[in-house]
């Protein structure tokens, strides 16, 4: 992104920069990945890929390149800088596209051979593709434009979810345990911290993950905390000095019954974005709303910087049911389409 987002004029700050730039029903999953929007449309399995561009004149100008017929896709799983992978409905096979800025490509098929549990959930980090299959996950290396299998992490119990970062990953399970792996140089992995009976799955745990380098979060949208069903993330958190990762808190921030709090979750950087889209605002029911948290890596805690309504208070709006944060760009899913938002602006209310 170009400089002009860092020096932000607050006395014209604008914190909505675009609005429904994918339409209703084509925001299923969105995600950041190498100064790009991605987003899968769930009615044709098709994606669609958005650019931002900035100059003088419209530093917030969101631009459509391309969009991708791709009738095979069943769902996105992950995309990390220049990586987008998908799962393909025809054979439960995974595709693996490449942003080249200006075009995506697909660049590789990695085969299911015949499971169709294959791929139930994903995640890339770098040249390494994470591939779960309930109580296993299948570990890919880039090879120039190859992926090669290289090792199968077996799990304890089945995983609802799971996201690396980094080299080191967190992966949720249903039972409500939750561990974090590291790989090391050789390309082993062992656990270096894990918890058990936190949530269940009753409660979605897990149903959002997100790692950053020095705090990890699990979303349990249907936790009861003050209220039925209001949600809650937890925090996990790692040491600076010894690297030791520990249980570092639970965020409750439903403001009433069904406010669904973690329902999404994202990190970049020391920033932590969480969606509620079940949340009343304003007596608008499930209008939704969107707290972004600053994590203080010396202290291993999180402060609430801001709360994002949604820009038209009405019913049934839902922001945040998806959600992605890249530096100080918000993109969140509502149920007219996706909004993009510049947090180093304070919220409209």
């Amino acid at each position: 992104f170009d400089s002009v987002f860092y020096n932000t004029d607050f006395s014209a700050c604008t914190q909505l920069i675009t609005q429904n730039i994918f339409g209703l029903g084509e925001t299923n999953k969105l995600f950041f990945g190498s100064n790009n929007i991605f987003a899968e449309n769930p009615i044709n399995r098709s994606f669609k890929n958005f650019v931002l561009t900035t100059s003088l004149v419209t530093p917030y100008d969101l631009r459509q390149t391309i969009t991708y017929p791709f009738n095979t896709i069943h769902n996105f799983l992950d995309s990390n800088s220049d990586l987008v992978i998908a799962k393909n409905s025809l054979d439960s096979s995974v595709d693996i596209y490449r942003n080249q800025g200006r075009t995506v490509i697909r660049a590789y098929n990695i085969p299911s051979n015949g499971n169709a549990n294959f791929a139930y959930k994903g995640s890339v980090d770098q040249n390494y593709i994470y591939l779960t299959t309930f109580d296993t996950i299948e570990v890919y290396k880039r090879n120039n434009y190859d992926w090669n299998f290289i090792t199968s992490i077996t799990l304890p119990a089945t995983a609802s979810n799971i996201k690396f970062r980094n080299n080191q990953g967190i992966v949720s399970y249903t039972n409500g345990d939750m561990e974090i792996y590291e790989k090391d140089v050789l390309d082993n992995y062992s656990v270096i911290y894990s918890l058990t009976g936190l949530s269940n799955s009753s409660e979605w745990f897990g149903h959002s993950v997100a790692m950053g380098e020095y705090f990890a979060v699990l979303g349990a949208p249907k936790k009861s905390c003050l209220y039925s069903n209001d949600g809650a993330v937890f925090i996990f958190s790692k040491n600076e000095t010894t690297g030791a990762w520990s249980f570092s808190n639970v965020l409750s921030a439903g403001d009433n019954p069904d406010a669904n709090y973690g329902y999404s979750v994202a990190i970049s950087n020391n920033l932590l974005a969480v969606g509620a889209p079940g949340n009343t605002v304003a007596l608008n029911s499930n209008a939704g709303l969107l707290d972004v948290y600053e994590y203080a890596s010396n202290t291993e805690s999180v402060l609430l910087k801001n709360t994002y309504p949604p820009i038209d208070l009405v019913p049934n709006f839902y922001l945040g049911s998806e959600l992605d944060v890249y530096e100080n760009l918000l993109a969140a899913r509502s149920t007219n389409g996706s909004n993009i938002y510049n947090l180093n602006c304070l919220p409209a209310y």
